[in-house]
């Protein structure tokens, strides 16, 4: 794989979308300036070889917005329908997380009011919901 001596293959991608609030995060790893010559050894970031003028410049646009920024949904769709259309990878498997969270000693989870970000425990995005929370009681 590391030469890009394949014409298909099966594995998991760290290019995925939802799993952290700042899409920089994750989608910069498709940008063309991680793509290594051909029979070089590719580093993990764009393993896929993919180099798509259109998708750089959305990676770019990407990287210049804060997370927090609204226009951030509108650049998360502008990806989704890229991959879409263009779809360099086939995704096979979905990772529904199911996290449950009790508001008796602990507030300040994400809700579908204010979903700042995905609350699962064993995600690097996590640490976004820990400094959040703020205890019941005294």
């Amino acid at each position: 794989r590391g030469a890009g001596d394949f014409d298909t293959f099966i594995g998991w991608s760290v290019e995925t979308y939802g799993g952290h609030p700042d899409l920089a995060f994750f989608l910069d790893s498709w940008h063309s300036q991680f793509v290594a010559p051909a029979g070089k050894t590719q580093s993990p970031r764009n393993w896929q070889r993919l180099q798509s003028p259109e998708l750089d410049k959305l990676i770019e646009q990407i990287r210049t917005v804060s997370f927090e920024d609204p226009k951030t949904v509108e650049l998360g769709r502008d990806y989704a329908k890229f991959m879409v259309r263009e779809m360099p990878i086939i995704p096979l498997m979905a990772y529904n997380v199911f996290t449950a969270m009790d508001t008796t000693y602990w507030t300040g989870y994400p809700t579908a009011e204010d979903p700042y970000t995905d609350p699962v425990p064993n995600w690097g995005n996590s640490r976004l919901m820990m400094v959040r929370l703020k205890p019941t009681q005294p």
